[in-house]
């Protein structure tokens, strides 16, 4: 059993000490530079992939840490922590606490299933889980979505683009019971209001003691938002705190499981921070909007439960000093590339570059008319990459003139040439 007096002292005196320290802090529009360009907050950025898609994120702020990317949607539904008898980690202490952690799952961070798969780069079925308790379908809520046997959510990124996310230290904080059998006064409040089974806390009563309350400061590279950066979310960006899945999610969670929700327009997703109400072991906070005709977000005590599934929206810190942008303008239908392969107009195979491969593919699909290219298929001005002749669309005559022009090395498209 940990020292609980000796512990909390010392969370105590680290977080006040945070608390006095004036953070830098940059809302919507504000700008910093990533290498040598200007950016902003707000921006849209593309780096990794996931189900075999790349991922879209935005800059939600810069602060002291430097500017946070949040999933512009949710990637993926899964488990917090799945339920498990081993006792490396958290779960070890529900005997003594009174947190039933090995029948329903941890809601602490530090060594729940959820961080560990975040921040691997593992292959199939290689992610070490720290807690000792797999994510497995004998111990997940009706054995639904299963990650154990899944690769790392990092395995989808290259080592450029993993080098361009940050490790930072941040506050995280603790469940109530997690060092004491006795309630005590500077646990993380919440006003408690009832929505049915669940406690639920209207966002504008999430920060209080924030501050205070018992915490501990975490290293971490890709994680979720905690209530405060969903507070701050919601003050900057308003609606965009509520966020939608990708179609690849939608479609898993539909193949997969037997939740309805995965028809939802927009999902919950989780947070990082753990709850307080009643049982304090297994309870994590997750994002909720209030019925589908207002604009009432709440913040939910959802369990772990059997290791229950809810909304990813991972987000990280960004490397500015390791981060290049290859390609983009930084909006949500042509994001900021980071770290990634010159955006090559014209490159149907997405090899970075184009050539007589190219032409045939072009060719191929403009005389099937079944032409989708790889790499700009996701933005709105596609037509422009292609078009080779200014007729504004795309037909047999463009294919020819790219194989012509590749084949004697003068391939230059009209709309614009070669993504710096």
């Amino acid at each position: 059993m940990l020292n609980f007096g000796r512990i909390f002292s010392a969370a105590v005196s680290v977080c006040l000490l945070s608390a006095n320290i004036i953070p830098t802090y940059a809302a919507e529009g504000d700008k910093f530079n990533v290498g040598e360009k200007a950016v902003k907050v707000g921006d849209y950025f593309q780096m990794g992939t996931y189900y075999e898609d790349p991922i879209l994120w935005r800059c939600i702020a810069y602060d002291e840490n430097g500017a946070l990317i949040l999933s512009d949607k949710i990637i993926c539904m899964k488990a917090f922590d799945a339920s498990g008898e081993s006792e490396n980690g958290s779960h070890k202490r529900e005997s003594e606490n009174g947190l039933y952690r090995k029948r329903y799952g941890s809601n602490y961070w530090g060594d729940s299933n959820l961080k560990d798969w975040l921040n691997s780069d593992a292959d199939t079925g290689k992610v070490v889980w720290s807690c000792g308790n797999p994510p497995d379908a004998e111990h997940l809520f009706n054995g639904y979505m299963p990650y154990d046997q899944e690769a790392g959510f990092l395995h989808g990124f290259t080592n450029s683009e993993k080098s361009a996310i940050k490790t930072v230290k941040q506050k995280q904080i603790l469940p109530m019971r997690e060092y004491s059998t006795e309630p005590a006064e500077n646990y993380h409040i919440f006003h408690e209001e009832r929505d049915g089974y669940y406690s639920v806390s209207p966002i504008e009563h999430l920060l209080q003691n924030y501050d205070t309350a018992y915490c501990e400061y975490s290293d971490d590279k890709v994680f979720l938002l905690d209530v405060k950066q969903a507070d701050d979310l919601h003050r900057d960006f308003g609606e965009y705190l509520a966020a939608e899945p990708t179609q690849k999610a939608a479609l898993y969670v539909r193949n997969n499981s037997g939740m309805t929700m995965a028809y939802v327009h927009e999902w919950s997703y989780w947070l990082r921070t753990p709850s307080n109400h009643r049982n304090g072991g297994f309870h994590v906070r997750t994002v909720r909007q209030r019925g589908r005709n207002d604009n009432y977000f709440n913040i939910y005590e959802d369990m772990t439960y059997d290791g229950d599934s809810f909304g990813v929206r991972p987000a990280f810190y960004l490397d500015s000093a390791k981060a290049k942008l290859t390609s983009g303008t930084g909006t949500a239908a042509d994001p900021y590339v980071i770290n990634g392969k010159g955006f090559v107009y014209g490159d149907a195979d997405a090899d970075g570059k184009v050539t007589a491969s190219d032409a045939a593919l072009v060719l191929q699909k403009t005389m099937t008319g079944t032409l989708e290219l790889p790499v700009q298929k996701k933005t709105e001005n596609w037509l422009e990459y292609i078009d080779a002749d200014n007729d504004n669309k795309i037909t047999a005559s463009d294919a020819s003139f790219i194989m012509q022009k590749t084949l004697v090395g003068t391939y230059l498209l009209p709309a614009e040439k070669t993504a710096k």
